[in-house]
């Protein structure tokens, strides 16, 4: 089992901006049109390059982490933030000052490649904060 930081949020200057997930670990970044299915794609997202090393004979921990600033914006989203559910993330989808910090769990077989992929998220594993403009 392998649990990968991501970063969720969207645009606040931009009407309909989709929800990025920005997995901070190997610097992957996905969409989607709610917080739950920004998810679902960064996980498919990751998914994909742990397959692609694999097959190529890379280990994807050798990709590089997001930037500081991002990790310190996750941080602060876990720490100052309110703890939601995921079944009660379509609740907030309708915000844009929003940053989402979520664990996602993703079992990987020993040598890298997925095997019999389960996304697993724990009732309070994911954060938020009400402000994207929060100095992090």
């Amino acid at each position: 089992m392998r649990t990968f930081s991501v970063l969720i949020h969207r645009d606040p200057e931009v009407d309909d901006a989709p929800w990025v997930a920005h997995c901070l670990d190997w610097d992957l970044v996905s969409q989607g049109t709610g917080p739950r299915h920004a998810i679902a794609m960064i996980a498919e997202a990751i998914q994909m390059v742990a397959e692609d090393d694999a097959e190529i004979g890379l280990d994807p921990d050798h990709r590089k982490s997001a930037d500081e600033s991002e990790w310190r914006a996750f941080l602060h989203a876990q720490e100052a933030g309110t703890k939601v559910r995921v079944s009660d993330l379509e609740s907030i989808a309708h915000l844009t000052h929003v940053r989402i910090a979520a664990a996602i769990n993703i079992e990987l077989a020993n040598d890298g490649k997925p095997d019999e992929w389960r996304e697993r998220h724990s009732p309070f594993a994911i954060s938020q904060i009400a402000d994207n403009h929060c100095s992090a």
